[in-house]
């Protein structure tokens, strides 16, 4: 796989600015509303999404948000790239394209700006226990404060 770290955060700003945003969940209008009078962005929603949940004690407040934060990704992301056969993720995000690989790649590295726990797997077994490699995200929710008992 190619280091998701190596787009810079200049270029990613510059491609997803042209991008179309979903609505705002429920989940996440609180965030937004205090920001109101500001032109929400991806990059804006995505700071005040990761400092909401470092803040947030609450497990299930913080378990809302952080579904509501993926939902929210997943709606971007698929309003803005369609299916195809790239999965080298600057060239998914230049022409909004991409194959199972390439989408887990762009959530990946989208979901880590909103600060979310997330990160790519790889099924090689489907349910009919046939040999079938796949990737997928995985995403650990929080659900407990302490760091040792943490079960998400």
């Amino acid at each position: 796989m190619d280091k998701l770290d190596k787009i810079s955060p200049a270029k990613l700003d510059q491609i997803l600015s042209q991008w179309s945003l979903p609505p705002i969940p429920p989940g996440l209008k609180a965030i937004t509303e205090r920001h109101q009078g500001k032109k929400l962005n991806w990059k804006d929603l995505g700071n005040w999404v990761r400092k909401e949940l470092a803040q947030t004690q609450d497990t299930g407040k913080r378990a809302k948000i952080e579904l509501a934060a993926l939902n929210w990704l997943f709606g971007f992301i698929r309003g803005n790239v369609k299916r195809g056969r790239v999965f080298q993720l600057d060239q998914v995000l230049t022409e909004r394209r991409a194959d199972c690989l390439g989408y887990v790649k762009i959530f990946q590295l989208l979901g880590k700006r909103f600060g979310l726990d997330i990160g790519i797997v790889e099924v090689v077994i489907d349910n009919a226990g046939r040999y079938v490699p796949h990737p997928l995200n995985i995403c650990l929710l929080y659900t407990s404060p302490s760091p040792r008992d943490r079960t998400r």
